[in-house]
């Protein structure tokens, strides 16, 4: 049961570890270690029209966002590594709002190759786009198809599993923390595909089939 708790929350390194600790009979397992340290900023959940129309436009003038869409529907992103955000994607839709404002400016973002978008895994968020004829530009980083560029053998790309391999550090639960991980394993992986020439390729060639797999 431990082992299990531990694999779903990623913590990959302790399920090696556990044939190291002696549990005796009846003995608790302290977990402290899972509740957040309090060092990262909670992700902020806006839900009003108004909240969601500020951090649209918000975004609109960044030049780069880190994004993902995580429990189906729920919205995340961060224009600058520090303030975290979240919103339901249902939210957006005209019979909640009263009409498309919210979703047009949501649409134009996305389809600005002016700002550019990074994440992880991205051909399946493109193809939630696709399904409703929103054709995503501006893909500039996916730490999927990085890792893959650079350690083809690698057996897990679970981005859990690839910051702790980069970092040696256990990925902490928690939407901001995804963004987090996001963000540096971008500064590290392009620092790697630079000094193995790597690069060109996965800015000509492996981003822009994101769009066109994803189309197929």
């Amino acid at each position: 049961e431990i082992e299990r708790i531990f694999k779903e929350f990623g913590f990959y390194s302790l399920v090696k570890r556990l044939g190291e600790v002696d549990i005796q009979a009846g003995e608790k397992l302290k977990l402290d270690f899972l509740i957040p340290t309090g060092d990262s900023k909670p992700i902020k959940d806006i839900k009003t029209r108004e909240e969601i129309k500020g951090g649209l436009d918000l975004i609109k003038k960044s030049e780069e966002i880190t994004f993902d869409i995580v429990r189906e529907n729920v919205f995340i992103w961060t224009n600058d590594g520090k303030d975290f955000y979240s919103f339901d994607l249902g939210n957006l839709q005209v019979a909640k709002t009263g009409s498309d404002e919210l979703w047009m400016l949501f649409v134009t973002i996305f389809e600005n190759k002016a700002t550019s978008k990074s994440g992880y895994d991205l051909k399946p968020l493109v193809k939630k786009f696709l399904e409703k004829e929103v054709h995503v530009k501006g893909l500039f980083f996916d730490a999927k198809i990085a890792a893959y560029l650079i350690k083809a053998d690698r057996k897990d790309y679970e981005l859990s599993m690839m910051y702790q391999n980069e970092f040696g550090e256990e990925l902490k639960s928690g939407d901001d923390y995804r963004l987090r991980a996001i963000i540096r394993l971008k500064k590290s992986f392009l620092e790697k595909l630079k000094s193995d020439g790597l690069i060109k390729i996965f800015e000509d060639i492996e981003m822009p089939l994101i769009m066109v797999s994803a189309e197929m």
